[in-house]
């Protein structure tokens, strides 16, 4: 057989084992299906009687506190709450939010006014987690207790860590 010949069968070989090879990576790869947030219903009903307060600066003038009946975590993976505040004065507020902890992102769904009733939020949107500004309260969750065990979170750990007032612990991807 010609020398050439056999560089030409060695060249096809080559091609040949190259196209197997991508044509079997290609039936192996299983990309995740995009996220999509499940329905969201109304807020749920919150009790004062239970609530387990957040760490916050003493200066601030709110206790801030969650209602560990409404904790729940959506196929989805977002994680839901009511988050209560209560004014020195008394008066109290409240707000049906979402956690986001594989993205540090949250929303606010629905608002409870001093007057006793929720007040749907027009197109609400994921907003960054953050230390300073709109979202800081959902940060001070997501870090002492609702992130604070990895990216998923397990709502029976996040109602021991708010029970026992673990000290902060920061995301575990900061």
């Amino acid at each position: 057989m010609p020398d050439s010949f056999k560089g030409l069968q060695a060249c096809l070989l080559l091609l040949t084992s190259l196209a197997l090879g991508t044509a079997a990576r290609a039936a192996d790869t299983t990309e995740d299906p995009p996220w999509v947030e499940q329905a969201v219903g109304a807020p749920p009903e919150f009790s004062q009687a239970h609530l387990l307060t957040l760490e916050t600066p003493n200066f601030q003038s709110v206790q801030v506190a969650i209602d560990p009946a409404t904790l729940q975590l959506g196929g989805d993976g977002v994680l839901r709450y009511v988050m209560v505040l209560k004014a020195r004065s008394g008066t109290v507020t409240a707000s049906y939010q979402a956690l986001r902890c594989a993205t540090r992102e949250t929303k606010t769904y629905a608002l409870y006014t001093a007057s006793g009733q929720w007040s749907a939020v027009s197109q609400p949107q994921w907003k960054p987690v953050a230390e300073n500004g709109l979202t800081h309260l959902a940060w001070v969750f997501a870090r002492q207790a609702a992130c604070s065990a990895g990216l998923s979170p397990d709502v029976p750990q996040i109602i021991q860590l708010l029970k026992h007032g673990q000290p902060q612990n920061r995301f575990p991807y900061e």
